[in-house]
């Protein structure tokens, strides 16, 4: 699929060889769908994974006073072992206070896990806009291009 307008939200896509599950669903074109497309044909990812209602990541964070739940994109898991919470956003969404307060919850929760003994992977955060997402060509031009938390 080359196209937004080939896309529908929701359906069931396949085909993925890196992907933990065979048959994986995104919410949009230019950021979840895209990513995956980037995590397939990049040599340096292992393995990914959507975050869904079976992969129960949640990051707590402030809305204002009030206490939400974030649910990320994907996990992906690199050639270095490193895992990374990765989070596809719209252009117009990178400045929203709620963006920038899961974002601020996120990297608080890497450094946090990070410095767990109990914790023995080594986990890093990726926030990446649309313009990043649909410029990158691999997993590394991703990186270079968003926002890395370790």
């Amino acid at each position: 699929m080359t196209s937004s307008r080939e896309f529908t939200r929701g359906y069931p896509y396949d085909g993925y060889a890196k992907s933990v599950y065979a048959i994986n669903a995104f919410d949009a074109y230019s950021t979840e769908f895209v990513l995956a497309d980037v995590f397939e044909k990049s040599a340096t990812v292992r393995a990914w994974v959507r975050i869904d209602e079976t992969v129960p990541l949640r990051i707590t964070y402030l809305a204002g006073a009030v206490q939400r739940q974030y649910e990320p994109d994907f996990i992906v898991i690199d050639d270095a072992g490193v895992h990374w919470i990765v989070e596809g956003k719209r252009d117009s969404e990178m400045s929203s206070p709620v963006v920038i307060a899961k974002r601020d919850a996120a990297a608080a929760w890497v450094k946090t896990v990070n410095g767990s003994d109990e914790v023995h992977e080594t986990w890093a955060y990726l926030l990446a806009s649309e313009s990043v997402c649909g410029a990158a060509t691999s997993w590394e031009a991703l990186k270079s291009g968003g926002q890395v938390y370790r």
